[in-house]
């Protein structure tokens, strides 16, 4: 049967479907696919919903969010090494998991993740520079991984945490981020909450090097907002919109990455 005839045709029909799933949305859901589809079913989806619910097919930005969710999912199921990733995470890969597999997995993404920077670097130079004139959003430095401290009870007042502090694993997003940005502004997750390692251009290194008593990632953004420096921490999953007065910074002092899980071990 065409892929055409199981897609809903209308954001009525999509809403419907699903309020109808008792369990949480995962990317096949958003895309109404079977974990068992084809790369062609992928595209076909995405194409479909993307059209349906952009705003200039819609006449506004009504339903925006669910054009990123769509655009999240297509993400990383479209790319090979992150959809075999995804499934293993979430009980769909039917093959044997082996440390090896990972493994390669591991290297492919890695590369494809330098790759991204690579091929990206000019268009992240004009935009960076079209932000400066206009006195917008610039990313000066983001990363993503494990940011808590390798030694925390050493922390003095006033010292600007540094990547020399953190245990990581962690990687430089500053790139990727900029790219985001849309009319001056960077919203992460306004559809609904999913990691940023599906990002485009990130991965989740803890997904692969696991950091003891650390479960999830963290996103640090420093960013300059009419020559203003600002600077935020989040946990994974979170919903933020850029820029935002709160993340203002006072005086010279800027914090730098610093994870509320630090907070456990200085307490």
């Amino acid at each position: 049967m065409p892929v055409e005839l199981s897609l809903s045709q209308t954001v009525e029909d999509y809403l419907n479907k699903r309020s109808n799933l008792n369990k949480g949305l995962n990317h096949y859901d958003i895309l109404e696919l079977d974990p068992k589809c084809s790369k062609e079913d992928i595209r076909h989806s995405y194409y479909h919903f993307a059209k349906m619910f952009h705003p200039d097919k819609r006449g506004n930005d009504e339903y925006s969010f669910l054009l990123d969710q769509v655009k999240t999912a297509y993400e990383t199921l479209s790319n090979e090494y992150k959809r075999v990733h995804y499934d293993i995470v979430n009980g769909n890969y039917d093959g044997e998991v082996t440390e090896e597999k990972l493994v390669a997995i591991y290297d492919l993404m890695r590369q494809k993740y330098y790759t991204f920077i690579t091929e990206n670097a000019e268009t992240y130079i004009l935009l960076v520079n079209s932000e400066f004139i206009q006195q917008g959003l610039i990313i000066k430095k983001a990363l993503y991984g494990n940011l808590t401290l390798i030694n925390p009870e050493e922390l003095k007042s006033l010292v600007t945490i540094e990547n020399k502090h953190l245990k990581g694993p962690y990687i430089d997003v500053t790139v990727q981020l900029q790219l985001l940005i849309q009319n001056g502004v960077l919203n992460l997750n306004s559809g609904a909450p999913t990691s940023f390692g599906h990002l485009p251009g990130f991965y989740n290194p803890l997904d692969f090097e696991r950091s003891e008593g650390v479960n999830e990632s963290q996103l640090y953004i420093l960013y300059l907002f009419k020559n203003n420096v600002h600077e935020v921490t989040l946990n994974d999953h979170s919903c933020v919109r850029l820029p935002m007065k709160s993340h203002l910074v006072y005086g010279n002092y800027i914090k730098g990455p610093f994870s509320l899980s630090n907070l456990t071990f200085m307490a």
